[in-house]
């Protein structure tokens, strides 16, 4: 049987999304790596081959000037170091994620431009940092206890107890 906190939230909800951000980060993350490797092998590729050559219908060709050819292999530079970064990051575990939003964490730093207050800032995290979770039960009619829509179209959440006169 699983416990409940004082406030009637289980706990385990919020280990377990807690859990599921991460997991999804971590997700992101690899991904993130394997485009940047995708980007580094083909510039590579271009790189090593002369200025002007013509590419094939499997595999690019050169670059197409000498500018570009150099301006490439700066951006080689810049894509190998993120590369190296992630990686690193990847071996030991490191995820970076903003429950609320990485947007929104950013708006803080520049709240003239958002036209907002410290206190309409913080509104507004608050709010974005709430979410209502609800994992299926195939036993229960009408969806399961968090959220259930009736035949008629008709949707009641329950919420935790703190909110419950909302």
């Amino acid at each position: 049987m699983r416990r409940s906190s004082p406030s009637g939230r289980p706990g385990w909800r919020i280990t377990k999304a807690s859990h599921d951000q991460w997991a999804l980060s971590r997700r992101a993350q690899l991904a993130h790596i394997h485009s940047l490797e995708a980007g580094v092998q083909t510039i590579a590729h271009r790189l090593s081959l002369p200025v002007g050559e013509k590419g094939t219908k499997r595999a690019p060709g050169g670059y197409r000037t000498r500018q570009e050819w150099f301006a490439k292999t700066r951006r080689l530079h810049l894509l190998g170091d993120r590369l190296t970064a992630e990686r690193a990051d990847r071996e030991t575990g490191r995820v970076r994620v903003a429950r609320g939003g990485k947007r929104l964490l950013g708006t803080r730093h520049h709240l003239d431009k958002a036209q907002l207050t410290e206190a309409g800032w913080r509104d507004r995290w608050e709010a974005e940092r709430w979410f209502i979770q609800a994992d299926g039960e195939s036993g229960k009619r009408w969806g399961n206890e968090t959220i259930r829509v009736t035949a008629d179209g008709e949707v009641s959440i329950k919420l935790p107890t703190p909110l419950a006169h909302l």
